[in-house]
């Protein structure tokens, strides 16, 4: 198993990360609208130890993998068969298992390989934070930033779409999320222009930062920084205690080159450990 934690987080940190994250995405997966597209359906699949979502229309392993293994019940070999089945059948053919450090990772390591499963590049960079106050500016920039309220939701569809480079009907599906409850939704703009955005999903004492993405033509323009800034702010507010977001792991020796990476590290948060991505080899 290739370097799945850094020993950074707590088991219960642990735990709490993986789960806050799980609610948010089989949330966002609720969210679908009914059409989606063309050949489009966002699924989903959740018991105890483990989540899966689905949509083999925007095949990328965001919204195609298993996760959440072993939060809320101990992983067995049946319920990994479960899973490999239900994403073969479902999930784009680049699916993934996420493979968190929590109790019996080694064991299910074992057994991943064993079905033909090996971990792909890089894996996932998972950050945490305590809610404390950023003292001071992270970065200076002349783009705007607010919170979107119902009926702006077509400006992150937007910005969602054109930011990430991801299919057209996506763009409704994260319009949904302006205004669902637990979600709490951000933009920067150039004058009356979204180019930024980001998400803050709410759970208890646990929130979520996600979605981060910036128009190709505005990027290092300081729009992440500020818009993660806003979110742990807004956080504090909505007294949350601690806040998790993750990036990919860059290659090693290539951190300083990965703008999402640096972007959380200024900011305070730490990483806990890198979850790696299984899949067929």
């Amino acid at each position: 198993m290739n370097d799945i934690t850094t020993g950074t987080a707590a088991p219960s940190e642990i735990m709490a990360m993986e789960r806050v994250e799980r609610n948010a995405w089989l949330d966002m997966f609720l969210a679908a609208p009914t059409t989606l597209g063309a050949g489009a359906t966002a699924r989903w699949e959740r018991n105890g130890a483990y989540a899966l979502i689905a949509e083999s229309a925007v095949p990328i392993a965001e919204f195609n993998r298993g996760f959440g293994l072993g939060v809320d019940a101990a992983m067995t070999q049946s319920d990994l068969d479960r899973a490999i089945a239900w994403l073969d059948r479902y999930a784009g053919e680049n699916w993934s298992i996420q493979l968190p450090p929590l109790h019996g990772a080694v064991e299910i390591a074992g057994w991943l390989e064993r079905r033909g499963l090996k971990p792909g590049g890089t894996g996932w960079a998972r950050f945490h934070r305590p809610v404390a106050p950023l003292h001071e500016t992270l970065s200076r920039t002349d783009l705007a930033v607010r919170q979107l309220v119902p009926g702006e939701g077509a400006h992150f569809g937007a910005t969602v779409v054109g930011g990430f480079g991801l299919p057209e009907m996506v763009g409704p599906w994260f319009a949904a999320l302006v205004g669902r409850p637990g979600w709490h939704i951000y933009a920067a703009y150039d004058g009356d222009m979204p180019v930024a955005c980001g998400a803050l999903y709410v759970a208890g004492e646990w929130a979520w930062l996600g979605c981060d993405t910036t128009l190709p033509d505005f990027r290092g323009h300081g729009a992440q920084a500020a818009l993660i800034q806003r979110r742990v702010a807004d956080a504090a507010a909505l007294g949350v205690t601690a806040l998790t977001a993750e990036t990919g792991q860059p290659a090693p020796g290539t951190e300083h080159s990965s703008h999402s990476y640096r972007n959380y590290q200024k900011a305070g948060f730490a990483k806990a450990y890198v979850r790696p991505n299984y899949r067929r080899s």
